[in-house]
């Protein structure tokens, strides 16, 4: 009997660990399965090639989104014509894969027509491809114009700027001690400031004489404060960039033997702000470059975002929206055609957020493409 429960208990202790080995497997499976699946964009998803019979020519296909052994199968007519010099990618943000497009010397001239899937698990994207053969090739004329690191936001709230602890004023007749709170802010940060606030917490006071506020050089308190706390509003009007909030005591009065004295357990200068922190960038455009127009593409990086308040961002470029959506995180990658219109000249292009957001980007680049 003993012999029996000895057996029972390896077959048991073999049991869980075959059982939980099945589990681990599982999970691995499932966890390779959504990534294999994850969503990933193409950028052109249309291109048009004029290329000579006996010639070729190559251009960047990229991919944007999170998936493992990502495959490139051309199809159509123009299937055997296509390759590329790398497939069966694994993509982690932006990857470039350039195609190339050889055109055999017995075809005809005039139209060709095929497509490229980019396949990754079930799903699959589609970069419909044109070839018009000809007697000459027409090659492209790339043009990048880098637009900066730069971040968008939509903010409104409060925010502590300037603060200090645990620190005393006093003042007598013959002796004085203030004490200096610098708040300093940032650009943006100060152009969306609707007001602001001192608040002060006064641990003690011998009741002398008054305690001073100034703020920015203007007096903006000045009364007997008891122990507690103290708020003082502090109009638009006054804010700077950089502040200096100064407390100090009055004179005790008659009372000329004494130092009027308030120990502050904490004092601090905090705004209140509201509103859009956009970007508009020019740019210029010489009349060749918007005559053999072919495509654009906008590209950037997202270095830092707000994870609680992912929300649409808007890009214009001269009033013409080219997005009004949540930016792919990590990596954003657009192309855009005749309906963007650009023009001779200067050109616009904005980013906004409508709704509370903040987006940082990093290494912004609108790419001009053209025919010569």
């Amino acid at each position: 009997m003993c012999f029996l429960q000895k057996g029972q208990g390896r077959v048991d202790e073999f049991a869980f660990v075959l059982l939980a080995g099945i589990v681990l497997i599982l999970v691995l499976m499932i966890a390779w399965g959504s990534l294999a699946q994850g969503p990933v964009e193409i950028s052109p998803t249309q291109k048009t090639l004029t290329i000579a019979r006996g010639d070729s020519k190559d251009f960047v296909l990229t991919l944007n989104g999170s998936a493992i052994n990502v495959t490139l199968v051309p199809k159509g007519e123009i299937a055997n014509w296509i390759s590329f010099d790398r497939n069966n990618v694994d993509v982690t943000g932006l990857v470039d894969v350039e195609v190339f497009v050889t055109v055999p010397s017995y075809v005809e001239q005039g139209l060709h027509e095929g497509k490229i899937d980019v396949v990754f698990g079930s799903n699959k994207r589609t970069l419909e491809l044109k070839v018009e053969v000809s007697s000459e090739t027409i090659r492209d004329v790339t043009k990048n114009i880098r637009l900066g690191d730069f971040s968008v936001s939509y903010s409104v709230g409060s925010e502590t700027i300037g603060e200090r602890k645990s620190f005393e004023v006093s003042k007598g007749y013959f002796s004085d001690y203030p004490a200096t709170i610098v708040a300093v802010m940032t650009k943006e940060k100060f152009d969306i400031t609707t007001g602001g606030e001192i608040i002060i917490l006064i641990d003690e006071t011998n009741d002398a004489g008054n305690l001073i506020v100034q703020f920015n050089g203007q007096e903006v308190y000045n009364q007997r404060a008891p122990a507690g706390e103290v708020r003082i509003p502090i109009d638009r009007s006054l804010i700077q960039r950089s502040n200096n909030v100064v407390l100090r005591a009055d004179t005790p009065g008659f009372r000329f033997w004494m130092n009027t004295i308030y120990k502050i357990k904490s004092a601090s200068f905090s705004i209140d702000f509201q509103g859009i922190v956009s970007k508009d960038i020019s740019f210029q455009l010489k009349p060749e470059e918007i005559e053999g127009f072919k495509f654009g593409k906008l590209s950037f990086a997202i270095r830092r975002y707000n994870p609680a308040a992912i929300n649409p961002m808007t890009i214009k470029i001269n009033d013409e929206t080219l997005l009004d959506d949540i930016p792919t995180i990590a990596s954003f990658s657009k192309t855009f055609g005749i309906e963007i219109p650009l023009k001779a000249g200067e050109n616009t292009i904005s980013f906004s957020v409508q709704k509370e957001a903040f987006y940082e980007l990093n290494n912004v680049v609108l790419t001009i493409v053209r025919k010569v």
